[in-house]
């Protein structure tokens, strides 16, 4: 798929890309690497190219407010390397479709795109689109999010709606609508898309739901410009804005360390904030 959409196209330091959660993340370009499962919650994660060595890639983080999904390790500024096959299309230009019964979509620069079962992606929603391989590719350059006017409420359900291609899937079970709405159907919108859909779900006006996650036990925090390590010792990066740690992963003395996509980025444990009792 990738070779269909020009993937041997250099790609520019600082153009964005997707980096799929179910692939590797390196300190190196080397595939040696330690297993180590994703604690991530999202499919995709953006990162900024820094080089194009061809098969491989030292990225950064994305953390800017176009980007259409989270990072991770957005706190974090570090420079990895990950596969150029581990990359995943995206839609690279503003795309607005308008069927003729009603239904629509726009899609931003950053949705996952998938051109072969023709499905759209964002962080909020799964979309079956028609999609042009002209504006797809692997690298894009973020835009301003779409706006969020009028009604601010939610809709429960994982099929949201049908449009003119198929269904649109909420990625939670819990949609917040934007817009309007009327008896054709609902307008939804996130950051990177919009969508026109038939639906018979009808917004609930009541105050949206509190999506904030439990905070459960209280977790060991490191503040910002806390040097950030690989688990063999060397110097991997620093801390850009105070963060929670995931669940610690089995590392030498001395370290308190987190697994990404096989990879471990570790702190040094006299620089953890630890919880007061």
């Amino acid at each position: 798929m990738l070779a269909l959409l020009g993937s041997a196209l250099a790609l520019e330091p600082g153009e964005h890309v997707l980096f799929w959660s179910g692939g590797h993340l390196y300190a190196a370009p080397t595939e040696a690497v330690e297993p180590g499962r994703s604690l991530s919650t999202t499919d995709f994660w953006p990162f900024v190219v820094l080089e194009d060595q061809g098969p491989w890639l030292r990225v950064a983080p994305a953390r800017g407010p176009g980007d259409c999904f989270d990072n991770p390790l957005a706190e974090l500024q570090v420079e990895l390397w990950v596969q150029r096959e581990h990359l995943h299309p995206v839609v690279q230009r503003r795309v607005d479709h308008a069927a003729a019964d009603g239904s629509g979509w726009i899609l931003l620069p950053g949705v996952a795109a998938d051109p072969v079962q023709g499905w759209a992606h964002t962080a909020s929603f799964s979309a079956r689109v028609s999609l042009d391989p002209a504006d797809l590719g692997l690298g894009y350059q973020p835009v301003e999010p779409l706006r969020r006017p009028g009604l601010n409420s939610h809709v429960i359900g994982s099929v949201l709606g049908r449009g003119a291609s198929g269904e649109l899937l909420s990625k939670t079970g819990l949609a917040r609508v934007y817009g309007s709405f009327d008896p054709d159907g609902l307008i939804l919108r996130d950051a990177c898309s919009e969508h026109r859909v038939r639906s018979e779900l009808r917004p609930d006006e009541s105050p949206p739901l509190d999506e904030s996650p439990d905070p459960g036990l209280p977790r060991a925090r490191v503040a910002a410009s806390t040097p950030v390590w690989f688990q063999d010792g060397l110097p991997a990066g620093v801390v850009v804005g105070e963060r929670a740690l995931a669940p610690r992963v089995p590392a030498s003395s001395g370290l308190w360390c987190e697994a990404w996509a096989g990879l471990a980025l570790c702190f040094r444990e006299q620089d953890l904030l630890l919880p007061a009792d």
